[in-house]
């Protein structure tokens, strides 16, 4: 993995790059201080990160607030990605720990 911290505007991403195929960048913490919202910013630092590994799919990890806005601009949903609400514990569920 290869990751890297953007940084401008008072904004940014960290994002985590896998550079053998298929590849894969990683975005999670891309924030922008409600103050700059709205000015392009969160958008150009997703075009500087897509520089960085152009042929790289991009998974991004979004804020609920922020979830509609990424349709908008070309990212689609991803249906197997999974949530651990906070407090709750990881159950052992159908499987036996002996088998993982």
């Amino acid at each position: 993995f290869r990751r890297f911290l953007l940084l401008a505007w008072g904004v940014a991403a960290l994002v985590n790059a896998q550079p053998t195929p298929p590849a894969q960048t990683y975005v999670a913490d891309l924030a922008v201080r409600l103050s700059r919202q709205r000015q392009g910013i969160g958008k150009e630092l997703l075009r500087h990160t897509q520089a960085a590994a152009p042929d790289a799919y991009m998974t991004l990890l979004a804020a609920p607030k922020a979830a509609g806005y990424y349709p908008r601009i070309g990212f689609r949903a991803h249906p197997s990605a999974w949530i651990l609400d906070r407090g709750a514990a990881v159950s052992s569920g159908p499987c036996s720990p002996h088998r993982i």
